[in-house]
């Protein structure tokens, strides 16, 4: 056997060893990897398991509970919200994450199909408005399950810390979830970071108004609430301690519009169609804004608001909400109606509840979902005395 052979040799046993020592490592890789797997599943598991038990925990001191379909759907729903936040800021669901999800849908119920679940991530289906409308949260969304767990904080005179569990296991699912489909850590926190966000400034928000009114508001017919508010509104501009420096049926006209504007210009709509909008919730509402002898449409009105300058009366159109509350209450206070001032600002709110409620399945995504709240909020704090 010469040299060569020699050689030879050596190269093919180093060559066998090196192949050998790849796959040893390879294996080991691929076992550690499928331990970490298998951990980051058994993690979201836990979490689960935690999150239910956190809310439960909490639900059951609360007399009267919260409706136990609502505590029951949105606790299944909440891991698959997780899992929807993630897939939305990473794309497709990796292997491990929809075998992940394969299983949960295989073994707990939520009201959709698995199917139904994958079309959400793509589209705005019936799904995912069903899973925003239960669980969904934003700063300017709170869907039905965390209303009735906030009602529970108050009943229970629970601290906004009660929040921590559900918080952090919901945050639990999001980041090992992120991790078996590879997204950045950072995304991933941005994620549970918004999620808190928009769940600390919903429990004050909501805790603005009674239990009852979150739930019964916004459930008739605009038009309707828009009598209601007339009926008081007026009964009490012409009563003795009525103003008599402005005309009601103007003013009346204007809050109305007012009002609608307010709500269309924050959504997130494009110029055009808050115009058409304004237009046509006037038509339907029955009210003119006239000014000189000009008959202002939608259109025409969110011009002018736009471009206040050539029409100086449009400057005054953001007090209109302001001068009518604090009119109506101060009335109503010196008439010895004081009720008739608070149930003409829950019909008013309830008027563009309605409304929001509209558009919000009309125009998803549009920002629509607590907008009227927000705004009706902010006006009532204008009407209290300054401390």
């Amino acid at each position: 056997m010469d040299l060569f052979d020699h050689l030879m040799i050596a190269t093919v046993l180093a060559a066998r060893d090196s192949i050998r020592d790849q796959e040893m490592r390879a294996r080991e890789q691929q076992r550690y990897r499928e331990q970490f797997i298998q951990k980051c599943k058994e993690s979201i598991g836990d979490a689960i398991v935690g999150l239910h038990e956190s809310i439960a925990e909490t639900s059951r001191k609360a007399h009267p509970s919260p409706s136990a379909n609502e505590a029951a759907g949105g606790v299944s729903m909440l891991p698959l919200y997780a899992f929807a936040e993630v897939l939305k800021a990473q794309g497709p669901p990796t292997t491990e994450q929809a075998e992940l999800i394969r299983l949960y849908f295989k073994g707990i119920r939520v009201g959709l199909s698995a199917d139904e679940f994958h079309d959400s991530l793509q589209s705005d289906n019936e799904a995912r408005r069903r899973m925003m409308d239960l669980v969904g949260v934003s700063e300017s969304h709170v869907g039905s399950f965390w209303r009735a767990f906030f009602r529970t904080l108050y009943a229970t005179n629970s601290s906004e810390s009660a929040l921590t569990k559900p918080v952090r296991h919901f945050s639990a699912i999001v980041m090992n979830f992120a991790v078996l489909g590879g997204l950045q850590e950072q995304a991933a926190v941005r994620i549970c970071e918004r999620f808190l966000d928009a769940l600390l400034k919903q429990v004050v928000e909501c805790r603005k108004l009674p239990d009852a009114m979150l739930d019964t508001l916004g459930e008739a017919h605009c038009f309707e609430y828009v009598k209601n508010m007339a009926e008081i509104y007026f009964s009490l501009f012409s009563a003795p301690a009525g103003p008599d420096d402005l005309d009601p049926g103007e003013l009346f006209n204007w809050y109305i519009t007012t009002l609608l504007y307010e709500l269309l210009n924050r959504s997130s709509l494009s110029p055009d169609e808050k115009s058409d909008l304004l237009d046509r919730y006037m038509k339907r509402c029955n009210v003119k804004v006239v000014i000189g002898d000009i008959d202002f449409t939608g259109p025409e009105f969110f011009r002018g608001m736009e471009n206040r300058g050539p029409i100086p009366i449009f400057g005054l159109f953001g007090q209109v909400t302001e001068t009518v509350f604090k009119t109506v209450i101060v009335t109503s206070l010196k008439e010895s109606r004081g009720d008739d001032g608070t149930r003409f600002i829950y019909q008013s709110l309830g008027f563009l509840i309605a409304v929001e409620k509209e558009l919000s399945g009309e125009k998803p995504f549009c920002g629509f979902g607590n907008i009227a709240l927000e705004y009706i909020s902010k006006e009532i704090k204008k009407t209290q005395p300054a401390p």
